[in-house]
């Protein structure tokens, strides 16, 4: 039996493209980061950050690209 757990979120950040005048620009990723982490701790009160080891952020974009592309 396996004593590892996986908890899976989607949690989405805003995104914008990547320019001096855009409307993230001052924004850096981890902070970005640091907001979903705040996420999960809200959505799973009960979850002791201490025995997060390594968070695993995925882009959704590269699946959303898999997902709609044809077959050959």
């Amino acid at each position: 039996m396996s004593t590892e757990a996986f908890i899976c979120e989607a949690i989405r950040t805003p995104c914008d493209r990547g320019k001096k005048t855009g409307s993230l620009h001052g924004v850096k990723p981890v902070s970005l980061v640091v907001g979903l982490i705040d996420e999960i701790r809200k959505r799973n009160p009960n979850l002791d950050v201490d025995r997060v080891s390594d968070p695993w952020i995925r882009d959704g974009s590269a699946a959303w690209r898999s997902a709609t592309r044809r077959r050959r």
